[in-house]
């Protein structure tokens, strides 16, 4: 779990700029699986720097799609549990 933090933590900064490569874009894609909210939130903060890239760069396009497939799961999961009580 803590080399998992230590990643993210290091994507936090670099994510925008390491996910420009096919190959790390892929490992991004797979890691973002595995984030919670918060790491989430860091990379969609680093991500909205430069949303033009984000969205429009053949590789980091796809882990921007798989941050917001992540994220709306932790929303339906958050709306679903709110709706129980």
């Amino acid at each position: 779990m803590l080399l998992l933090q230590n990643v993210f933590h290091q994507l936090s900064t670099e994510a925008l700029w390491v996910s420009q490569s096919a190959t790390v874009s892929y490992i991004v894609e797979q890691l973002v699986l595995l984030a919670d909210c918060r790491q989430l939130s860091d990379l969609l903060t680093r991500f909205s720097i430069d949303w033009e890239t984000a969205v429009t760069h053949q590789f980091v396009s796809h882990v921007t799609q798989a941050i917001v497939i992540r994220s709306g799961q932790f929303l339906r999961k958050t709306l679903s549990l709110s709706l129980l009580h």
